[in-house]
């Protein structure tokens, strides 16, 4: 299963990540022009492995500066860092997809969400009300 390739990666060339990353984005977003599929596997690398992502674009000052501030906005959560990724193109799609697929699931699976219920559900429904169409 693509999914699983491209969040186990372990030990490849980072050329290697990048095809794996295309190939699950082209799976999950068929159809969509070179264009989106170039940014949203940069936003897609960038949140998983941004070390691979920093090293494959080495010398780029702009692209390591924007990696790190996809990397940066996850990890400690705010309004404010979220609203940043808002003005990444690529990040909608893969909310819309997340929200789709995995919210429910997650609500009723996660062992640290079932613990916290009601917030989790009230944070999955701003996102829903704010950030998705």
């Amino acid at each position: 299963m693509i999914e699983r390739k491209v969040w186990k990666y372990k030990g490849k060339p980072s050329k290697c990540f990048i095809e794996d990353c295309q190939e699950f984005i082209e799976n999950i977003f068929p159809g969509i022009a070179q264009a989106e599929i170039n940014e949203r596997v940069f936003f897609l690398g960038s949140l998983i492995k941004p070390k691979i992502m920093s090293k494959h674009n080495q010398g780029n000052t702009q692209a390591v500066k924007r990696i790190r501030g996809i990397n940066e906005a996850l990890k400690s959560f705010s309004i404010y860092k979220l609203d940043y990724l808002t003005t990444i193109p690529a990040f909608k799609p893969f909310l819309d997809y997340f929200m789709a697929k995995y919210s429910k699931i997650l609500l009723k699976e996660n062992a640290t969400i079932t613990q916290n219920l009601e917030d989790y559900k009230i944070a999955f429904e701003y996102l829903a009300n704010h950030y998705l169409d």
